[in-house]
């Protein structure tokens, strides 16, 4: 399956979602640096995320850049995306591996471990927007969601959904995909409805 974006408004519910499909980016990320598992889910989702952020850009030239600096072993994350999503990114060590989580699940609240999260907003003109928060957990769905609570006051819920060949192999996901729902105007649905789409 090709890399696609999917939007989609909910007009009872008051609900904006944004869905994208980004195995194939993720793939060629994971070539280009060479990443293990870890590295590439985190990559990865920070491209996924940066694809979503780009395309709602108005001009042409501008892009969204999102850092992450925390202290774990997988070093500092960046990703850039234009208006048309696409993007590229890099981070510091694509060689950083931990053990899985008992759930089988990827470590990567701890590969990314405690710090930053920096967004930097350039829409063509005039100085860029930049907002700065503190990483809730390193798992990036839930940083972004707090960034765009505290500094942009936009309530909304971002997951990921990684499935991955076996670890054993040091390839990359078989599947990566990327979900936003986005509280359009003040609604009381949203309080239970957004959390629900999270989980």
């Amino acid at each position: 399956m090709s890399d696609r974006l999917i939007r989609a408004i909910c007009r009872n519910a008051e609900i904006k979602f944004t869905a994208v499909c980004t195995t194939e980016t993720v793939e060629r990320a994971r070539q280009i640096h060479k990443t293990l598992p870890l590295a590439t889910a985190a990559l990865g989702r920070t491209l996924s995320a940066a694809s979503m952020m780009g395309r709602e850009l108005k001009d042409k030239n501008g892009s969204v850049t999102i850092q992450i600096k925390g202290n774990g072993p997988l070093g500092a994350i960046t990703a850039i995306g234009d208006c048309d999503g696409c993007v590229r990114g890099y981070l510091q060590n694509p060689a950083a591996e931990l053990p899985l989580l008992p759930n089988g699940h990827l470590d990567v609240g701890s590969g990314v471990g405690r710090g930053y999260l920096m967004v930097i907003k350039d829409i063509g003109v005039g100085e860029p927007f930049t907002g700065t928060t503190a990483l809730h957990n390193g798992e990036i769905a839930e940083d972004i969601t707090k960034y765009f609570a505290e500094s942009e006051q936009v309530p909304l819920h971002w997951a990921f959904w990684w499935t991955p060949t076996s670890m054993s192999s040091r390839r990359a996901a078989i599947s990566s995909s990327s979900c936003r729902a986005r509280q359009t105007r003040t609604s009381p649905v949203w309080k239970t409805t957004l959390p629900k789409l999270a989980q």
